[in-house]
């Protein structure tokens, strides 16, 4: 009887190993990606070992939202065998397909999902940490893109301070509340402005929904407390990054120079505008560096423009435009978007939908200076807290 419960255990254990290495490794391995399929092919083998197919067959009918990033996937292998690019990570979402639809329900509604924040954000913090404290590297340094790292830590910090305000157990509580401060911490650390951004309007947000849900004015009190603490401990800690540097590229910039980090940005969301114009529908795919040199000859952009190796527009959805055209842009619009139709509806809890639409409009600030989305990180760890989310009723 004890072998068998062991057994069980150490299945389960199993089954769950890809969600933790999606919270965890995925966003501090540069090649977290293949890891994650080794792990989501066989928790697939002892899924379909331990419930047979029944599983995978009550599965595939729950969700809209799983069907539509099965619908992404197929839709980006016929774009990468026509055009030569794809639209989203098909190795990830191949691996978050195969997660929803041979893990149970129940699992991703279990005590040990507290635990899995909190070990994510010691992991976040402490690699953070390491390259910044202990290597002493600039971010452009560290072995990963500093960018998407911290927007992993956002969507973190987001479910645990969310997750804080409506948990029931003291002890649960008090995981998340260490969980959120320490993914608040390694936002710190990363010193990215649009992600910095995004959490401190997330703090107003998420303070002021708790501060008019409170009747007790003592409770209503240590919300602007804290909403006065951590508004003025980010802006503080991050003032160079905020405030100075901020003011001295825009000084810049009105003298001409945009050979700044925003004003690099504003040339190349001008460049995204002027070709979006010829390739309306269907985008220029990777092949728009031609018509990046052409907009120069004809000095529509600048030279720092010119001469700076961009990899993308950095504003996700005027990069999916360039590249996708409007189709694009749609399908993108949709996946961010739908989880908070599907939401609205009234049998689930205010703490699903706050998870949601918080979650969802985090990761639209995140993409209005950069392409979060565009990282395999992000879309895994944004997918898999949105089908989590939208997976329980009340009363289910």
């Amino acid at each position: 009887m004890n072998n068998n419960k062991l057994i069980g255990k150490l299945a389960d254990l199993l089954i769950l190993l890809p969600i933790f290495w999606s919270f965890s490794g995925l966003f501090i391995f540069k090649d977290g990606d293949k890891i994650l399929v080794i792990l989501t092919l066989l928790s697939l083998f002892i899924s379909i070992y331990k419930f047979k197919l029944n599983l995978i067959k009550e599965n595939i009918k729950n969700y809209q939202f799983l069907l539509y990033i099965i619908t992404l996937t197929l839709l980006s292998l016929v774009y990468k065998h026509y055009e030569g690019n794809h639209i989203i990570n098909l190795r990830v979402s191949l691996s978050i397909i195969i997660i929803y639809l041979s893990t149970p329900k129940c699992y991703f509604k279990s005590k040990l999902f507290p635990f899995i924040l909190l070990v994510s954000s010691v992991a976040a913090a402490s690699y953070a940490f390491w390259q910044h404290d202990i290597l002493h590297l600039a971010r452009e340094s560290w072995t990963l893109n500093a960018i998407p790292y911290s927007a992993c830590c956002l969507i973190l910090f987001i479910i645990a301070s969310i997750k804080t305000l409506y948990a029931k157990d003291s002890f649960e509580k008090v995981l998340l509340f260490l969980s959120s401060l320490v993914s608040l911490y390694a936002i710190f650390i990363s010193e990215t402005r649009g992600v910095l951004i995004a959490a401190i309007m997330q703090i107003i947000l998420v303070s002021f929904v708790y501060f008019k849900s409170q009747t007790s004015k003592k409770v209503r009190l240590l919300a602007i407390l804290f909403l006065t603490i951590s508004l003025t401990s980010i802006i503080y800690v991050n003032k160079d990054r905020l405030i100075d540097n901020t003011l001295s590229e825009y000084s810049k910039i009105e003298k001409g120079n945009t050979n700044t980090s925003i004003g690099l940005r504003l040339d190349m969301w001008k460049a995204a505008l002027l070709l979006v114009k010829d390739k309306p529908l269907l985008g220029y795919g990777n092949h728009y560096h031609s018509s990046i040199e052409k907009l120069y000859r004809e000095n529509k952009i600048s030279e720092a423009l010119y001469h700076f190796p961009f990899q993308h527009f950095h504003n996700q959805f005027l990069d999916y435009s360039v590249r996708y055209g409007v189709i694009g842009l749609l399908l993108l619009a949709i996946f961010i978007v739908l989880p908070s139709y599907l939401i609205s509806n009234t049998s689930y809890t205010i703490e699903q939908k706050m998870i949601i639409y918080m979650t969802s409009l985090g990761i639209i600030i995140a993409c209005l200076t950069d392409v979060p989305l565009s990282h395999k990180q992000v879309f895994a760890l944004y997918s898999l807290i949105m089908l989590q989310t939208l997976n329980y009723k009340k009363g289910s």
